[in-house]
């Protein structure tokens, strides 16, 4: 069962997955940190608190809900700018 993810580009049935193009910067390239306006943002289980593992991104970088919906799906925490 998926809850919360971006399955695509295949959809899996659930009204908080998405099946979309996460925006990577350059897939071709191997950068999977996020695009600004990427439709992952902001769209983890906004109920759970990430801890240990999950806390961090790739990068180190905290995971963090900026808008009160939750963080970003997948390995990456789109920031404009490192913290």
């Amino acid at each position: 069962t998926f809850t919360y993810s971006d399955v695509g580009p295949v959809g899996i049935t659930g009204g908080t997955n998405l099946s979309m193009d996460p925006m990577f910067k350059d897939l071709a390239g191997g950068d999977l940190h996020l695009n600004p306006g990427s439709p992952v943002l902001g769209k983890t289980d906004p109920t759970v608190n990430p801890g240990g593992l999950s806390a961090t991104d790739i990068d180190g970088e905290a995971r963090v809900d900026r808008t009160n919906m939750g963080a970003d799906i997948g390995a990456d925490q789109y920031y404009p700018t490192s913290p």
